[in-house]
């Protein structure tokens, strides 16, 4: 590049090139190349990685663990994964539940001091977007060897909990184990087993043996789930959307991930059990005053508790008093806005008015989830905080090693990786909302002039969003809703009369969709 002294003088050279800025997928290759987001592995780590993927099972392996091969352990996952990383197992004891959350051993091939374990922690976590990932471990050991695919003997760092019959964990360890998943489990098949209450003749070949064990993984997981509920945890009702692609990497579809209407769904059910599995983790860090990662929510602050209490009293919706917020306070505030039909109003006002969850070596609980110890456990093919305590818990409970030992080996790790993997989480996350804004726009460019029904699930001073039905948003401008004004809150109004406010349907007609940007611009048809 050479800067002159006039702009006709400056010139620079075009080191990449991702072709034309209407398709989603070029687009998205900019956006990570401009992220500095390094999708290819160094040679070195592709050495280890092809090394380790060659690697079989020894009999110290085995002997030297918790042989668990005979149990129904199996997974359950989304149709097209590929990283599996964690299996369940349960049984009914007098007291209760023994559940058994066992986790892939990523800890026992990347090591310390390996050019693997360098560029896991530089890359922090997998990123997610459209039918791609750009994994944070090599396909050798995410997709290979650490993957607990069915019927193959894999290493695992198993979780093994007692639970009582009213939700209540009475004790838990952690041992490495080796297990034998019986069954690539699918959300959607186990689901309908769910609904049906029995095994549809068509999947009865795959899980026919494994009726009863869903069936009190069901039964266990509605407990885990009423009982998160009393603690007080807010439930804030999320959009995740779906992007579908073509066998040319187009977006020919968006819909609703894990839209199904079960009260407790196989989502659900795996959803609670991590948790537990997390939980488990972070007490046993606390009990041992250990250096850890632990997933942190803090306390909303104060100003943004005003002013969630300014919107409640806007909209007449009762609160508790309350000085200091508890997570009960924003569940009672959420379950009251629903009652009083302002459900998506609160839901925004509740998520935007708490902190960012992120990793901190300091065990500060977790407010969304109304528990004093938590931390990430069950992911360590996709997230580095996961791996790190994995390292921690292996020398507390296997290798058995001292806790002054262990301080002085992680203290300083504990803080690097927590820092590091909130930072990575953060990018990783932006760039996922920002691909996937790319594909809807690439969707809705084939729909240009249709119109389509949806939901106000924002407004603002430029402009009031929409969200169909399919999970696509769009922005009506402020400029094509002359004659209104904006309240400052969540209202168009004319001459103090609303028009249009958060949480009404809407009837949209999409006039523009730019892939490059993102944008998908609407305008209100009303009943034209």
């Amino acid at each position: 590049m050479y800067r002159g002294q006039r702009h006709a003088d400056h010139r620079c050279e075009i080191v990449s090139s991702f072709g034309s800025a209407d398709s989603a997928a070029n687009c998205a290759a900019s956006l990570i190349y401009s992220r500095e987001i390094e999708v290819d592995f160094p040679y070195a780590v592709m050495d280890e990685a092809r090394h380790i993927g060659t690697m079989k099972m020894t009999d110290r392996d085995i002997y030297t663990r918790l042989d668990l091969r005979d149990e129904d352990i199996f997974t359950i996952d989304g149709a097209d994964t590929k990283d599996i990383d964690d299996a369940v197992s349960i049984s009914r004891t007098d007291k209760g539940y023994a559940l058994g959350v066992h986790i892939a051993d990523v800890s026992y091939y990347v090591k310390p001091g390996t050019a693997l374990d360098a560029d896991a922690m530089v890359r922090g976590t997998s990123v997610y977007y459209a039918d791609k990932v750009i994994p944070m471990l090599p396909k050798e050991l995410s997709n290979g060897i650490c993957s607990l695919n069915p019927n193959e003997d894999r290493l695992a760092f198993s979780c093994l909990m007692e639970i009582d019959s009213e939700s209540s964990l009475i004790g838990y360890k952690f041992s490495k184990s080796v297990i034998r998943s019986r069954v690539k489990g699918v959300y959607e098949e186990v689901n309908r087993i769910l609904r049906e209450g029995k095994v549809p003749d068509d999947l009865t070949e795959k899980y026919g043996a494994l009726y009863d064990k869903i069936m009190l993984m069901h039964e266990l997981a509605d407990i885990l789930h009423k009982c998160r509920k009393r603690r007080g945890a807010p439930e804030l009702e999320t959009i995740e959307p779906k992007i579908i692609t073509d066998e040319n990497g187009i977006c020919i579809g968006v819909e609703r991930r894990h839209g199904d209407d079960l009260e407790c769904s196989a989502e659900n059910i795996i959803e609670e059990f991590m948790l537990m599995a997390n939980t488990s983790a972070a007490r046993t860090a606390r009990e041992h005053d250990i250096p850890f990662v632990y997933r942190v929510h803090e306390r909303p602050a104060p100003e943004k508790t005003a002013h969630l209490k300014e919107i409640c009293d806007k909209l007449s919706i009762p609160y508790p008093q309350f000085d200091k917020p508890k997570p009960v306070h924003m569940a009672q505030i959420l379950e009251n806005s629903r009652e009083k039909g302002y459900g998506v109003i609160m839901d925004t006002a509740v998520l935007r008015s708490m902190a960012k969850a992120r990793y901190s070596h300091e065990a500060l609980g977790h407010f969304g989830l109304a528990l004093d110890d938590y931390a990430h456990f069950t992911s360590p093919i996709r997230r580095y905080p996961d791996l790190a305590i994995h390292r921690i818990l292996t020398d507390l409970c296997y290798e058995k090693k001292s806790t002054e030992n262990i301080t002085r080996r992680y203290i300083a790790f504990a803080y690097e990786a927590a820092v590091q993997s909130s930072e990575t989480e953060l990018a990783a996350q932006q760039i996922e909302r920002d691909c996937e804004s790319m594909y809807m726009a690439e969707y809705m460019k084939a729909h240009v002039g249709e119109d389509f029904e949806g939901i106000i699930c924002s407004a603002a001073v430029f402009g009031i969003y929409v969200r169909l039905d399919n999970c696509v948003e769009g922005l009506v401008r402020a400029e094509d809703m002359e004659g209104l004004d904006f309240d400052g809150d969540f209202s168009y109004t004319k001459g103090g009369k609303t028009v249009y406010t958060v949480g009404d349907r809407v009837k949209v007609r999409c006039v523009k969709a730019q892939v490059d940007t993102g944008n998908i611009d609407f305008i209100f048809t009303g009943d034209e």
